[in-house]
């Protein structure tokens, strides 16, 4: 074994708890790894665009991996800390690959963007309601953007096997990772490329999926209706289940 892709994830309720289990998986993955005396050679660490602020609102435009980082919380950047430390340490390149929102197929994972948006059209056309958009008017009008699964596999696979992807050195990420030259390292942002509206005409594509009951809603339409949410309808009719049971 040579390489390394790390991608596990932990969830918690709020960003700042998100950063010590994170980093003790990390840690404990490449501990053990050295204990085994494993030649590790080059590491592919699975980042994300929290880096840039995504998740804190509106961020400058466009975003830099040059960009100083951010004083907030965020468990990417004690993980490249940690890998930087350890490669130094043991001879091994790195590489930080960061999707934006990943779309794409996944098993027995929550976070995913296109299972729940399956989840919540297959409820709304279960209780009989327009399949609206679940957010603000600001979400609905707000460019996006996403990366395929697929495509983030590809660029994986490509930075594991290709040198060009350690040549990428901005000055202040060098500055903040003091790593030689002995140890190269990157960081890349890995998008599909398009950057569409819900709203937008690129959305009609969505007509198949928002059309699932044969209405597509905007978000002040949805706020003109007044029916139940999905989760509401959901909600009395599990209770009424209930009751008719008792």
């Amino acid at each position: 074994m040579t390489d390394l892709v790390f991608a596990a994830y932990v969830e918690k309720p709020t960003m700042a708890e998100t950063v010590e289990p994170n980093a003790r998986m990390l840690t404990n993955t490449l501990e053990a790894l050295a204990v085994r005396n494993v030649p590790l050679r080059r590491i592919v660490l699975a980042g994300g665009a929290k880096s840039y602020g995504f998740s804190l609102g509106a961020f400058n435009a466009p975003a830099k991996e040059t960009d100083p980082r951010l004083i907030a919380p965020i468990h990417y950047h004690r993980q490249e800390d940690i890998v930087a430390d350890w490669s130094s340490k043991n001879g091994a390149s790195w590489t930080v690959l960061r999707p934006h929102l990943v779309m794409g197929p996944s098993l027995n994972s929550p976070m995913n963007l296109v299972t729940s948006l399956a989840t919540y059209a297959a409820m709304s056309r279960d209780l009989g309601l327009p399949l609206r958009f679940p957010g603000r008017r600001e979400g609905w009008n707000t460019l996006q953007e996403t990366t395929d699964a697929e495509l983030f596999g590809r660029a994986t696979l490509w930075a594991l096997g290709e040198d060009n992807a350690l040549l990428f050195r901005p000055a202040p990420v060098v500055e903040t990772y003091p790593v030689g030259d002995d140890c190269p390292y990157s960081v890349w942002y890995v998008t599909t490329g398009n950057v569409p509206a819900w709203g937008s005409d690129y959305a009609t594509s969505l007509d198949s999926f928002w059309t699932v009951v044969g209405t597509r809603s905007t978000p002040e339409q949805s706020s003109a209706q007044t029916s139940p949410t999905p989760a509401a309808s959901l909600a009395r009719r599990c209770s009424t289940s209930s009751r008719a049971e008792a």
